[in-house]
């Protein structure tokens, strides 16, 4: 298996703090994160110069009625991308919501930095794949 180049992480969450631990966690395993306070910043980035180069996205917070519209807006630009939604809430409606709207993967906070990167890593290899497997 070849070395893999450094991968890039957008990572969306209003919290400073949280983005420089999630962001510290993820380098851990060769991702570089940037970093979007918001949904126009985070689909700024993505239509920016560098956002073909964005491997996987996480919503550092999941809200009901903002989170289905900036996974819509990420789709929109890229179809394919991973979205893994961090939530405060383990609620199973909660992660129902998220899934059907589009989200990759969703992790209960606090998570465990083993548990983020193998989403990382699950979600950025299915990406690869040619399509859906049932």
């Amino acid at each position: 298996m070849r070395a893999q180049p450094t991968r890039t992480l957008l990572l969306i969450d209003a919290n400073a703090d949280e983005r420089r631990l999630i962001s510290a966690v993820a380098a851990r395993a060769g991702w570089s994160a940037i970093g979007a306070t918001d949904a126009e910043t985070a689909t700024g980035l993505l239509q920016g110069p560098h956002g073909r180069e964005v491997q996987a996205a996480i919503l550092g917070a999941w809200d009901a009625d903002q989170g289905p519209i900036l996974l819509a807006a990420l789709r929109s630009i890229r179809p394919g991308l991973p979205a893994i939604v961090l939530s405060h809430s383990d609620n199973v409606a909660v992660a129902v919501e998220a899934m059907r709207g589009g989200a990759s993967d969703f992790l209960v906070r606090p998570v465990a930095p083993e548990r983020l990167l193998e989403a990382l890593a699950a979600n950025a290899d299915r990406r690869r794949g040619a399509g859906e497997q049932a």
